[in-house]
This record gives structure tokens, C-alpha cells and sequence, in this order.
């Protein structure tokens, strides 16, 4: 692989790495713990509508108190927080969220309305443990891949004066190039792939998940004076190795990034019906890569400053 071309150091930057799925498993939950305590993981962020999910995220504020925890807003996989029949449209017949493969030919029929309902739902019982709320995202990056979903995520952020993370996926600028190819978002590439095969049913959605509609939803979220980073660095997923991720880091372009990560160890010995089970054993490839020390040594040299949601309150 040709060695990619390192961004002038002198130009500061900063990088948010954030450990997505707390509260999925026990094993997934360890080895963000593990990701933090001996890595250069900053921040996580929880699932909570999973069964346990809550007493789980109480246990590790208690135990990770400087750990900064966000929630992570969940359509697509396991049940939801309020009763099937309170948002039928997000639902199937069995009363769990569509799979981001699945959930795709519904889009256009998801209530908005319910939508909100379920998402203010998930964050009342987040802030009921007590538990600082740092930062919103979302499983698969759906509510912001879908971008009408996006403006119920920029009220939650303005009612609680919290970061979001950005709509923009890195991928669509292009500013980084690994050896496989750009951001590997599954919900993205299911919505590409579902347009191929259905172009009519299609064209309108698709308008609606352009690079330009994703930008527009980040002119929004600046306007409005939320707090967001500069960049998302999506190609980390699928592509877990030392050199892949220090690839990256010799590109980060100037300003404040995040680096989307999902380690964990692959134990799901009693994982709930609903999980999403097709990115397992690669997040033990991911966490062994985010302590490894040529990843450190590589921060150092580069003069990249590991920060977490919290500076972009006094700089943004």
C-alpha cells in the first residue's frame, strides 16, 4: 500500500475517538472499558433500549466516572423503549426495529411523530440514571443517513445543549483514502444498493441521502449553534488494522475530527433477539488496534491531541 501523504503537522488538529454499542453485551461493554483505560478511546456512547441497558450504564459511570458517555440513538436494531403499538410505523410484526438492511423500504412511511416520540422516550430513561449526557449519535448513523430524521436530532441537541455528531460522513469529501476504499456505513451502502435494484421506488429517497442534502443538514446544525466537529471519519469500520488506522491519522485534515469505532470483545452469550450480529468478531480487531502502541506512538508523532466532546463547548 502506498504510504499516504501526512498533513502539514503544523496546522493543530484535534481527534475525538469515540467506542460506539455500550450496553449492547458484556463483552461489547468490556472492551470499550478496556479501549478507554488502556487505548486512546475518549468517549462512548450507549444503547439503552437494550434489556439491562440502564443498570449497565449506571455501573459504568460508577466505576468509569471520567468516562464521557452519549447516547446512541437506536431505530434499527433489538425492541424499542415505548410499546410497539405506540409507533407502529417503526416496527415489525413482532414488535422490534427494522434491521438497517430492512428498514430501508420503510423509510417513507416512518411517522415522524413517532419517531420523536421514541427518541424522547430513549433519552428520558438515559437522563434517569443520573448518568451526564455528553453527546447524540446513532446506531448506523440513521438519523442522520435519512436526513428528515436529522432535524428530530438537532431539537434534542438545542433542548439539551449537548454535541451531536456530524451528518457528513468523512467518505463523502474523500479527504481520506485506505486501502479498501472509502466509509463502509452498512445502513449507506444498504440505501445505495436498494436504489440500484429499485430505481423508480427510489428516486425520491435518494435525493434525500445525497452528499448535498448531508450538507445541508450541517449548515443547519452550525447555524442553529450546535456543537459539532469538523469532521466524521466513517472508514475505520470494516478496515480494523495498525497500519489502516495510522493511514488514517497521517490524513486527518486540519481542525476537530471524530473517528467512529465500535471495539468490543465477541462474546454475545446472551445477546437479545433483535441484535445486530453481522460486525462481531472485528471489534475484537478494533479494540486490539486502539491500544496497540503504534497507534499511540503514531498520535504522539503527528502532534494529534485526543480531546472529547466537551472542548467543542468552548471552542464552537
Amino acid at each position: 500500500m502506498k504510504k499516504a501523504t501526512i498533513t502539514d503537522i503544523s496546522e493543530p488538529r484535534y481527534l475525538i475517538v469515540t467506542a460506539d454499542d455500550l450496553c449492547m453485551t458484556e463483552g461489547i461493554t468490556n472492551g470499550i472499558i478496556d479501549a478507554y483505560r488502556n487505548g486512546i478511546v475518549t468517549t462512548t456512547s450507549a444503547l439503552i433500549n437494550y434489556p439491562g441497558a440502564r443498570e449497565t450504564l449506571i455501573r459504568v459511570h460508577q466505576e468509569n466516572p471520567e468516562l464521557p458517555i452519549g447516547i446512541h440513538l437506536n431505530i434499527t436494531t433489538g425492541r424499542p423503549v415505548l410499546l410497539p403499538e405506540q409507533i407502529p410505523s417503526l416496527v415489525d410484526k413482532d414488535g422490534f426495529f427494522y434491521h438497517s438492511h430492512k428498514i430501508i423500504r420503510h423509510l417513507g412511511n416512518i411517522s415522524i411523530d413517532e419517531l420523536r416520540a421514541e427518541v424522547n422516550a430513549q433519552m428520558e430513561l438515559f437522563l434517569s440514571t443520573g448518568v451526564p449526557l455528553d453527546h447524540i449519535n446513532s446506531e448506523n448513523h440513521m438519523l442522520a443517513l435519512y436526513t428528515p430524521f436529522h432535524k428530530v436530532v438537532r431539537e434534542l441537541a438545542i433542548e439539551h445543549r449537548i454535541p451531536i455528531r456530524n451528518p457528513v460522513p468523512e467518505s463523502v469529501h474523500g479527504n481520506i483514502k485506505v486501502k479498501k476504499g472509502g466509509g463502509s456505513s452498512k445502513a449507506l451502502a444498504a440505501m445505495i444498493g436498494y436504489a440500484i435494484r429499485h430505481p423508480f421506488r427510489s428516486f425520491r429517497m435518494m435525493k434525500l441521502v445525497s452528499p448535498n442534502a448531508f450538507k445541508e443538514e450541517e449548515r443547519l446544525v452550525k447555524q442553529e449553534g450546535i456543537p459539532v466537529t469538523d469532521w466524521l471519519i466513517d472508514s475505520f469500520y470494516g478496515n480494523a488494522d495498525t497500519e489502516t488506522l495510522i493511514s488514517i491519522l497521517e490524513q486527518i485534515p486540519p481542525g476537530i475530527s471524530e473517528l467512529m469505532s465500535h471495539p468490543g470483545y465477541a462474546c454475545i452469550e446472551g445477546a437479545p433477539k433483535g441484535m445486530d450480529k453481522s460486525y462481531i468478531q472485528e471489534r475484537e480487531l478494533e479494540l486490539e488496534v486502539l491500544t496497540s502502541k503504534e497507534v499511540k506512538e503514531k498520535l504522539n508523532e503527528l502532534n494529534i491531541q485526543l480531546i472529547d466532546f466537551s472542548y467543542l463547548k468552548h471552542v464552537r
